[in-house]
């Protein structure tokens, strides 16, 4: 009987979690750029995936839905103790925000809830550009989230974004810390938004979901 482990925060846990290794065969780890602290040859990259099964189908009525937008900007994620100070890196982006005029949503998430990845979904759909900001080089669930809603996004670049079969069309891209580039990338991106959506949904649900990552493990 083979053992293996797929961890999603390497970025935040590696100190711990290269001393669990030992007790697998294999240890996936979801961001490349922390595969140097594992061990060679047991540790294998496995990028996030969408946390979607297939089986609710509230989720995929989320998934095919077209809201109206409330506000221009939405940033959602969790301050992890361990990530930094997220809020605090977030705010030079708002201030560039604030200083552009636009109406910006900024919230932690709660998936805990029973309802909670369908309140998420819809306040990532209240916006007409999402911003994903990656603070430790880690390509997060963010990026696969705004892609299966179809929605305009503004990231900054992590290595992983280049390694993976995605459709990017509705992404701009800038450099973390260069916030007259950030400032470009967010009016290209509310520029996006009001164009017809390209579908992206597909580059996900078809290879970059819950049951594709298990499928590679197993």
């Amino acid at each position: 009987l083979r053992k293996v482990a797929w961890s999603l925060d390497s970025h935040n846990q590696w100190p711990l979690e290269i001393q669990c290794q030992q007790f697998f065969d294999t240890y996936y780890t979801a961001h490349s750029p922390y595969m140097e602290k594992f061990e060679p040859g047991k540790a294998k990259w496995l990028p996030c995936a969408l946390q979607f099964d297939g089986s609710r189908r509230d989720i995929l009525e989320i998934l095919a839905s077209r809201p109206p937008k409330s506000v221009d900007v939405v940033s959602m994620y969790r301050d992890y103790v361990s990530d930094g100070d997220r809020t605090g890196a977030v705010w030079p982006c708002w201030q560039v925000m604030q200083q552009m005029g636009l109406k910006v949503l900024l919230g932690q998430t709660d998936q805990t809830r029973p309802d909670g990845i369908r309140r998420y979904y819809e306040a990532l759909l209240a916006g007409r550009v999402i911003l994903n900001l990656s603070i430790k080089d880690d390509l997060n669930m963010r990026t696969l989230e705004a892609l299966a809603l179809n929605q305009v996004m503004v990231a900054n670049r992590v290595p992983d974004h280049a390694k993976l079969d995605l459709d990017y069309r509705n992404v701009v891209f800038f450099d973390k810390g260069d916030m007259a580039g950030f400032s470009r990338a967010l009016q290209e991106a509310l520029a996006k938004a009001k164009q017809p959506v390209k579908s992206t949904v597909a580059s996900v649900l078809n290879a970059h979901t819950l049951i594709h990552r298990f499928v590679t493990m197993i």
